[in-house]
């Protein structure tokens, strides 16, 4: 069981910190923790990852200890970390962009110069802005970072090239799956429309408001581009899975009599295919 857990060497993060990236941790009043050496090994690169995604590129633990006292059975553990110098943001640039200007990307990104490096913000920010184009049409946008660091001075220079493709623009809307339901139940829950840019953000929000009718064991919406698309068209497919929506219920209670009373309904939730009851 693991007695003991110590961390030598921090000073910009403190033990608590570091200590709630490892699996190997003292045993608690409501958990035994046996001390695992795989586990262990995956808890030394866990706070290294740490480290390094918060700017400390060079960190690295330097020593490791495991004490064993067999007497009682307990490991006492003590790992020693060199934090070694933080790396800071010195610029971010972007090439590529013409549609969207520089200050609406880079208000996506949660990074800026003077900042430390943080690698898991630069990708939060590649993904808000890869979402940013695709609500407005532009499906087959990327951006790609380009990061240039100065291990002297431990600054890094950030150059984001974006590509922003064809803007795509809905050219039909196809609906397939329907058995019972008319098309015009799942028509009205959608947010776009033929001849809208695409939108990313209104195709996940429909697909959300159609599966919450309760009428579908499965709701996918995709675009996608038909040999009778032209470049810059898309259709858009809606594949619904209908449900059986008969239900049968049985019920019993008491009345004024006492007596027991049955019950038994038959309904139907999706009647005549308009999703009433």
């Amino acid at each position: 069981t693991v007695e003991d857990v110590r961390i030598e060497g921090n000073e910009v993060f403190d033990d608590g910190e570091v200590k709630q990236l490892m699996v190997t941790r003292p045993a608690g009043w409501f958990r035994s923790n046996k001390y695992r050496p795989d586990l262990f090994e995956n808890d030394l690169n866990n706070v290294i990852d740490f480290y390094r995604s918060n700017g400390y590129l060079d960190a690295r633990v330097v020593d490791t200890q495991v004490v064993r006292d067999t007497s009682e059975y307990a490991v006492s553990v003590t790992l020693t970390v060199d934090e070694g110098p933080l790396t800071v943001i010195e610029s971010i640039s972007l090439f590529g962009n013409t549609v969207v200007d520089d200050s609406t990307i880079l208000a996506l990104v949660p990074l800026v110069p003077g900042s430390p490096y943080d690698r898991r913000k630069l990708q939060e920010g590649l993904i808000a802005v890869a979402s940013y184009y695709a609500d407005r049409g532009y499906l087959e946008a990327s951006v790609v970072p380009r990061t240039r660091i100065n291990e002297t001075v431990h600054r890094v220079l950030i150059d984001f090239v974006v590509d922003e493709g064809t803007r795509s623009y809905i050219s039909d809307i196809v609906i397939d799956g329907l058995k019972k339901t008319q098309s015009f139940v799942v028509r009205r829950e959608l947010s776009f429309k033929t001849g809208e840019p695409v939108s990313h953000s209104e195709i996940m929000a429909s697909q959300r408001r159609l599966y919450l009718l309760g009428l579908f064991n499965s709701v996918y919406i995709e675009p996608v581009q038909r040999e009778s698309d032209s470049t810059g068209q898309r259709t858009i497919v809606v594949d619904v899975n209908e449900k059986y929506n008969t239900l049968f219920s049985v019920s019993a209670g008491f009345g004024a009599e006492e007596k027991v009373k049955g019950r038994s309904e038959l309904s139907v939730n999706n009647l005549a295919g308009t999703a009433r009851q």
